[in-house]
């Protein structure tokens, strides 16, 4: 059997549409820390479950993994611009939100698709990620068309 190559693994990956969201904590250091994430994906309706990775390699990393309460956002359709901002290390991701906060402090977005705030139940080291395991605290639905990512980019449901 070959090696699969990175690239190869990358390109069937984006041969599945995966929804678009933004994962938010309350960081080591106490400021609000943020990422856009497509590795989300339901675990158990009871108890409610969800769970995400994050790359280890990523400057939050540490941030989620002492987390003990983590919110997902599924992004609407028109929030493009909202996850390439939280796929930027370089700026100051919450400069210019308004944020509320939620379960244990956690930095809330106002605006989304929909919101799940959860507490950390498990956390599992595989590869080059921490799967985050969380037990839905609380959820929020604003029934909006969601933003999808397939095939590298960002597409839009057609209706």
């Amino acid at each position: 059997m070959n090696p699969i190559s990175p690239e190869i693994f990358r390109d069937a990956l984006g041969n599945f549409a995966t929804g678009v969201t933004i994962v938010t904590a309350r960081g080591i250091n106490g400021a609000p820390v943020g990422m856009t994430a497509n590795s989300f994906a339901s675990v158990s309706l009871d108890p409610p479950l969800v769970l995400w990775s994050v790359d280890r390699s990523a400057p939050e990393a540490g941030d989620f993994m002492a987390s003990s309460h983590y919110a997902v956002h599924v992004l609407r359709q028109d929030q493009q611009q909202l996850a390439n901002t939280f796929s930027d290390d370089s700026i100051d991701k919450f400069a210019n939100l308004s944020i509320e906060c939620g379960i244990e402090d956690l930095p809330l977005l106002n605006d989304y698709a929909a919101r799940l705030q959860c507490k950390i139940v498990n956390r599992h080291e595989e590869g080059d990620h921490v799967i985050l395991i969380g037990q839905v605290m609380d959820v929020r639905v604003d029934s909006a068309d969601p933003l999808v990512f397939f095939g590298g980019g960002y597409r839009r449901l057609q209706t």
